[in-house]
């Protein structure tokens, strides 16, 4: 799943009073959140106004990771960045707040539970990661290998959702790209559940598909689409013995090199059993002349 031409299919996107200028949309390669300075968007115990796009989480342990870059904001008293959603009344947001310079992260009702100071200019990496009760807010510079911790806190409560806020006290214009949103689940942190990315700066050729890596695998795999123009792509997962198992794709996506996961469950969610699966995928161009491949998959556990 990807950020390109305007699909968020598995996403919710929620726009309160949004008005003529307000912007909550994918493009070829990011996603982009835009605020116009004429209301405040505030999230608080009695009022959901702040944008978010979110997925829906029923996992225990995972981390959830972004790509941001601040490129507008004309006053203070804002965060942008990772959300956890509980309920209408009750989030954590965890970003860039008031300037470029300042990390924080908030708990509805409760105020700032985490903050550090930032000197990575308007492009930054964040990262929640909850094990157990406790969540762990980071962050760090693009291309740096360490994360830094702006602080912990503790919450028993499972999230209904997670994703991406815009969060405003003040009528500030405000507005950044995410050329990315990844979670990853427990125990090893490893196993990818979706990634919304793309890499549209080199334009393919020519059509090519890669052989799923890792395969055999235990946790996760992925097929790269090298895509030479807009295509109408369609993957499907079926056992065995044709049944079908999970759509992983039905969209139009950008001309440009992208990677479609797999972690072996089911449309419902269900972990699969270990097995050969076949991958079906389906290219159809511009012209309407359909091209398909299949892989063959090994799940072992």
């Amino acid at each position: 799943e990807e950020f390109n031409s305007g699909s968020l299919a598995g996403y919710t996107v929620y726009i309160p009073k949004a008005g003529p200028d307000f912007d909550v949309t994918s493009r070829p390669g990011y996603f982009r959140m835009t605020l116009p300075g004429t209301t405040s968007f505030h999230h608080w115990t009695g009022s959901d106004e702040a944008p978010q796009l979110r997925r829906d989480l029923s996992l225990n342990d995972w981390s959830i990771e972004t790509n941001m870059e601040l490129t507008q904001y004309t006053g203070e008293q804002f965060v942008i960045g990772l959300c956890v959603y509980f309920s209408a009344s009750d989030m954590i947001y965890f970003g860039f707040a008031n300037n470029t310079n300042t990390i924080k992260a908030f708990r509805t009702g409760a105020g700032m539970i985490a903050g550090a100071s930032y000197s990575g200019g308007q492009i930054i990496d964040l990262r929640i990661v909850k094990i157990g009760s406790q969540y762990s807010l980071e962050f760090k510079s693009s291309g740096v290998t360490t994360w830094q911790t702006a602080g912990t806190y503790n919450e028993s409560s499972i999230p209904a959702d997670v994703g991406l806020v815009g969060n405003t006290w003040a009528s500030i214009a405000l507005s950044a790209d995410f050329d990315y949103l990844r979670l990853t689940s427990s125990p090893s942190m490893n196993k990818q559940i979706f990634e919304m990315a793309t890499e549209t700066d080199i334009i393919p050729d020519k059509l090519a598909i890669s052989q799923s890596y890792p395969n055999p695998f235990n946790m996760d795999t992925a097929i790269e689409l090298q895509l030479p123009e807009l295509s109408e792509v369609s993957v499907v997962i079926y056992n065995s013995r044709g049944q079908f198992i999970k759509q992983l794709c039905n969209q139009n996506i950008a001309a440009g090199t992208h990677r479609i996961h797999w972690d072996g469950t089911t449309v419902n969610g269900d972990a699969v059993s270990s097995g050969l699966y076949i991958l079906h995928l389906r290219i159809t161009d511009d012209a309407g002349k359909n091209e398909i491949y299949t892989r063959k998959l090994l799940l072992t556990k």
